[in-house]
């Protein structure tokens, strides 16, 4: 039975081909080098076009494989990244609902738009209820930055969200 791996050892192994896949390249183009300066001078010139040519098509099939393998590592790097938010997200959409919870000052139209934001999000993205539970207990920590960034722009400083 195979091990189950981790879309980051995927990603690994993405890196670790295209880079020996330049390796590979870089070893063909030295021998196409080699193989196009022979062939000027050698008497065996139908010998070194020929395999001339299936060097450069090996070339351009590399060249192929590479870009590939490139879309596929942007596509993985995507994949990890969105998890990421997915896996945040939870924490800050808790943290509106805790902000809702205590809103005194909320207006019975803001807290209906909150309340869209917040059953609109989990209808639209499948949370696990584990990371609902453990966003529950972040929230609060998301509450008290987004505090503090609420008194650092008051005064007049800017300060950057940590998305």
């Amino acid at each position: 039975m195979k091990k189950k791996r981790d879309i980051a050892d995927v990603l690994t192994d993405i890196r670790i081909a295209r880079n020996r896949l330049r390796i590979m390249k870089t070893k063909i183009e030295g021998r196409l080098t080699q193989q196009e300066s022979l062939s000027r001078s050698a008497v065996l010139t139908k010998e070194y076009i020929k395999e001339a040519e299936q060097l450069k098509k090996i070339s351009e099939f590399l060249d192929t494989l590479d870009i590939i393998l490139e879309l596929i590592e942007i596509k993985v790097e995507t994949i990890i990244y969105i998890g990421y938010i997915v896996n945040d997200a939870p924490a800050v959409l808790e943290a509106l609902r805790e902000l809702k919870k205590n809103g005194e000052f909320l207006s019975p139209e803001l807290s209906a738009l909150v309340d869209d934001i917040y059953n609109g999000f989990y209808s639209a993205i499948n949370v696990p209820s584990e990371i609902k539970v453990s966003a529950s207990k972040e929230a609060k920590k998301v509450l008290d930055e987004a505090k503090t960034i609420a008194k650092y722009r008051e005064s007049g400083k800017n300060i950057d969200i940590n998305t």
